[in-house]
């Protein structure tokens, strides 16, 4: 069993070959020529094809498996022995699938006329990329492509570091007085750093000042200066990610003094820096996976489109020559030194490795050809689905969930039985509900509601102050309303984006342009306000005014006639939501969908207060409002030990059934009219859940079915002498060079 399990990973685990292209080569295969390296020790021929794996594709087989199960190597649940057995199986049972899937993916009456007509071979299934389409053998190079200029980039940091490290030689490190950031590095780092940040080693730059006065040349600091490196991760104590202080800090060892009483003096020069956490933007809405179009980078294709369409697209790949592109920049003038030493290093590797760019795309075709297979079926599978089916399946479906979770339910109706039912309700309301399949008699069901929380941290001195004060009750309120008076906020950005890249504002660079052409806030700012038309980073707002201002705008919602209740609800929601992304300080309620269970009885109590006062004015979805301290209706507020909090109404479920009624359905009908209800505010119904678990099951088994019925359940045996035997049933369709294969065994497990 486990045998089989590591041959289906196998066929999993293409595609993430190419994800970590192994470009230190391996010391084994960095010992072997090119021609042993990459000659075929395994070949299938069937259907008129033949397939041949050899000894890189084998190794590279078993590293990815291998790194896949290290846990559980190291917990002696799997050997070597199974993880190599598994990966020659598994690039056997690959090379068995393409022989079949390559003249399936042809086939006409097996697909379709618009994969026939856009296939790159035009009907030919001679090599694995014959049978892709345009868009898919795009979508192999592109893979292709990323990985080597990302392992180029890689390899430039290398260089660049290097570099670095060899400017610094030549300095003289004796009778040194003080060590000096340059008023460049000066201005280029930061007091404050959010998560994720790069810094530029090569703007670190620091000088000497010896102690007869004078100074050494600047110099970027070398690797072995750094006792503590920049890092913009929290460390593993601060699972909460509150602000935590770090700091860069430089060690320049002198020895100082002669024959026995030399002294080993540390001249030391550091830089403070806190590192937060940004803000959490919101999700984009999860998409329903579509067979027929997948991306390539951030761009829709159509899996049948021409090469015109991918071309106006911007999603059109061909495959590069490196060599090339490297001699190009050679002959360049001005071309940018580290970038040809990352090409040079890519290019020797690959040779160290008796691997060349070529390979890479062939194993990308190869990849391709199992992906498409897999979605070819899918798309039959999904075809053959009617509306009355996938009712009748969905239908089926839920009748077993409801009566599993009525299961978890006693059964009895005495006051024991309902108390015991009304905690585990409670219980399993107040996380999530998109698994209410079922519910049992509940006393105050419509009064069920979930919130969204706004929350204004008060500042650690702040809190501090609050702890000394010791003050409870309306004293303690006294003192928090006083501090919020002072309480500053800075608005998020809500497109703010890590990965942007701009010289002004990420890289600090003088006299810089902002890189970002559209509206709004540059996505590489992860606080900051367009104030007067103009960007100022890390703004600041009394929260007291943003208050007021979220108030104003909810109740010019609530007082608009020309909008329908439900508008208003929809509308408020949104507005309270949006302050939520800009201000909100709890984590944990950013892309929280649901909202939090208003009355948890794990909740801080004033919270819960907050949240029945607002219920208790109006139960509408979006309402925010509530009764005052001074009997005016307004935006209400209470005080948590983090800070002033508020809610609003972000999702009712039970609002239309009857109290103290179990969940029953007399027809079919009404079980239909429960599963399409909603179970957040993504517009998800348990009906499209349901539907889509099943399709799901559909399309992993007809290709699982597929694999299962197309390829051998046992290519070969390993005896006791690690002696390869091959099934005496495969001698036509599969070749293995057993002597070469015992020899790879032998090498890896001994004997």
């Amino acid at each position: 069993m486990k045998s089989r399990k590591l041959k289906m990973l196998a066929i999993v685990l293409v595609i993430s070959i190419l994800a970590v292209i192994v470009l230190p080569a391996c010391s084994l295969i960095r010992l072997n020529e090119d021609r042993v390296a990459n000659e075929a020790l395994i070949e299938v021929k069937k259907n008129g094809i033949t397939i041949e794996v050899t000894k890189n594709e084998i190794l590279d087989q078993f590293y990815t498996v291998y790194n896949q199960y290290a846990q559980y190597i190291q917990q002696g649940y799997y050997g070597v022995d199974e993880i190599l057995k598994g990966a020659i199986e598994g690039k056997i049972q690959s090379a068995y699938l393409l022989t079949e899937a390559m003249p399936f993916l042809v086939n006409k009456a097996e697909t379709s006329d618009k994969r026939f007509n856009s296939l790159v071979g035009g009907g030919k299934a001679e090599k694995p990329v014959d049978v892709l389409t345009f868009a898919e053998k795009s979508l192999a190079v592109y893979s292709v492509n990323k990985n080597m200029d990302d392992s180029i980039e890689q390899l430039k940091e290398e260089a660049k570091i290097k570099d670095i490290n060899k400017k610094s030689k030549n300095i003289e490190q004796k009778n040194i007085k003080e060590l000096h950031f340059t008023d460049e590095t000066k201005a280029y780092l930061q007091d404050v750093y959010y998560v994720g940040y790069k810094i530029d080693r090569a703007r670190i730059v620091i000088y000497i000042e010896y102690k007869d006065g004078s100074k050494s040349a600047e110099f970027p600091v070398a690797s072995s200066m750094f006792k503590t490196e920049f890092s913009s991760a929290f460390g593993e104590d601060n699972q909460s990610k509150n602000p935590e202080e770090k700091k860069i800090e430089i060690i320049i060892t002198e020895e100082v003094g002669t024959g026995e009483n030399v002294e080993n003096i540390e001249n030391k020069l550091e830089h403070k820096y806190t590192l937060k956490a940004p803000r959490a933007t919101k999700n984009d809405p999860e998409e329903d996976v579509k067979l027929d179009v997948f991306k390539i980078e951030d761009v829709e294709v159509g899996r049948y489109d021409t090469i015109a369409e991918l071309k106006a697209k911007g999603a059109y790949y061909e495959e590069r020559d490196f060599n090339k592109e490297l001699e190009n920049l050679k002959n360049t003038t001005g071309s940018d030194a580290m970038l040809i030493e990352g090409y040079e290093d890519l290019l020797s590797n690959l040779e160290r490795g008796h691997k060349t760019v070529e390979y890479y795309y062939e194993t990308a075709y190869k990849t391709t050809v199992v992906s498409a297979l897999q979605a070819e079926l899918g798309i039959k599978a999904l075809n053959a689905i009617t509306d009355e089916s996938i009712q009748k399946e969905v239908l089926e479906q839920f009748d077993f969930l409801y009566e599993s979770a009525k299961k978890e339910y006693k059964a009895g109706d005495d006051a024991a039985s309902k108390e015991a039912n009304a905690e585990t309700f409670k219980q399993k309301i107040s996380e999530k509900i998109d698994a209410m399949y079922y519910y049992p008699a509940y006393e105050n069901l419509k009064g069920v509601f979930y919130v969204y929380n706004l929350l204004f941290k008060f500042t650690d001195e702040q809190v501090e102050f609050l702890k000394k004060s010791g003050g409870t009750g309306e004293e303690l309120k006294a003192y928090q309303e006083y501090l919020l008076k002072d309480l500053k906020t800075k608005p998020a950005n809500p497109d703010y984006d890590p990965e942007f890249e701009c010289p002004l504002h990420k890289d600090f660079e003088d006299g810089a342009t902002c890189a970002h052409e559209g509206e709004g806030i540059c996505p590489s700012v992860p606080f900051g306000k367009i104030v007067d038309g103009q960007l100022v980073v890390d703004y600041e707002e009394n929260v007291v005014d943003v208050m007021a201002r979220l108030e104003n705008e909810l109740k010019a919602i609530y007082e608009d006639a020309e909008k329908t209740d439900e508008q208003k609800g929809r509308d408020a929601l949104a507005l309270f939501e949006d302050y939520m992304y800009t201000y909100s300080e709890d984590g944990g309620i950013l892309n929280n969908s649901l909202g939090y269970y208003g009355v948890n009885d794990s909740f801080d109590k004033n919270f819960i207060e907050l949240s029945e006062a607002v219920f208790a004015h109006s139960g509408k979805v979006g309402n925010a409002f509530g009764l005052k301290d001074d009997g005016t209706v307004g935006l209400i507020h209470k005080f948590s030990v983090y800070g002033p909090h508020m809610v609003a109404i972000s999702f009712v479920p039970f609002a239309n059934d009857t109290n103290d009624v179990a969940l029953t359905f007399a027809n079919d009908e009404e079980k239909l009219a429960y599963l399409n209800r909603t179970f957040d505010n993504t517009g998800v119904s348990y009906y499209e859940k349901i539907r889509k678990t099943i399709e799901s099951s559909k399309k992993q088994t007809i290709y699982n079915d597929y694999v299962t019925s197309k390829t051998p359940d046992k290519y070969f045996e390993i005896n006791e002498k690690t002696k390869i035997e091959v099934e005496k049933d495969l001698k036509d369709t599969l070749k293995m060079d057993t002597k070469k294969l015992e020899k790879i065994l032998k090498e890896y497990l001994g004997g």
